[in-house]
């Protein structure tokens, strides 16, 4: 949730606790989330604190392609 909102501090405070690889009902990622709605800092972050770029949706989608397909290329720097 704090990844998709873009909400940095939330995100500080899960990223101690959480699995940052869980995934939803479709398999995307907090990643994937940051992505797609184009939260270049809060990726940038995640992929800090260890989340796999290469996750795969149900789709077979990274988190790259979601984010450059939501038309938000600036995500390519993380490639």
């Amino acid at each position: 949730m704090a990844a998709a909102r873009g909400e940095m501090g939330l995100l500080r405070r899960a990223i101690r606790v959480a699995n940052l690889d869980a995934h939803d009902e479709h398999s995307r990622t907090a990643l994937h989330a940051a992505c797609e709605s184009g939260h270049v800092e809060i990726a940038r972050a995640l992929i800090i604190a260890g989340a796999d770029r290469e996750a795969r949706d149900d789709l077979g989608r990274t988190p790259i392609m979601v984010g450059a397909w939501c038309g938000h290329l600036q995500v390519w720097q993380f490639s």
